[in-house]
């Protein structure tokens, strides 16, 4: 008899393992999932992702975002470059998004005239290592910082450094910090305070 029942045992599970799967629904573990919440009145966000129209800068920006309305052309007419005599504007661009180049006129000559944006870092420290020989003829360099000179009456404060052959004047606003290169310290100070009226 107990060979009759492992028989009758062992063929239940056979029928039971050889049956067809796909009659069979899986055991259900893990439970159902919740149906999704209907949202109802709840209005969809679209975001913008198109870009700003082209010269959109934030309110307050220093020259409105753009460093080419710092300087206009009767500008360079009230100021001698170089000793030479008071210019005329030829063109200007900008040759990046922080800065402009004026292209000026003196009689047979042109000077290059550079209004840039500036940080605070760069107003607090203008100096920039200028190499010179350490003796004639000597290839060896050494480095000498240029003077700084404090400026009055240019926006909030102002600083000019020479830098090279050119002079620059850097001066803090209301709203950031900008500097103007010229060929010599008479004209970059004249045109930094006339860019300073139109910073803010």
């Amino acid at each position: 008899m107990r060979v009759a029942g492992f028989v009758v045992a062992l063929g239940a599970l056979l029928a039971a393992g050889c049956g067809d799967p796909s009659t069979e629904a899986p055991p259900d573990t893990v439970g159902a999932l919740p149906e999704p919440t209907d949202i109802g009145t709840i209005s969809p966000i679209i975001v913008d992702t198109v870009p700003p129209e082209v010269g959109t800068a934030p309110p307050g920006s220093i020259f409105g975002g753009d460093p080419c309305t710092a300087l206009v052309a009767v500008d360079f007419s009230r100021v001698t470059f170089a000793a030479v005599g008071s210019g005329t504007l030829a063109d200007f661009f900008p040759p990046s998004i922080d800065s402009c180049q004026y292209t000026v006129e003196v009689g047979d000559d042109q000077f290059v005239v550079v209004v840039q944006i500036r940080t605070q870092a760069e107003f607090e420290d203008p100096v920039v290592d200028q190499p010179v020989d350490t003796q004639p003829g000597d290839t060896a360099s050494d480095t000498t910082l240029p003077v700084i000179e404090e400026i009055d009456d240019i926006g909030n404060a102002a600083r000019g450094v020479a830098r090279g052959d050119d002079y620059e004047v850097i001066v803090a606003v209301d709203n950031g910090w900008f500097s103007v290169r010229t060929p010599d310290e008479t004209s970059a100070t004249y045109l930094a305070g006339r860019a300073a009226t139109r910073a803010g």
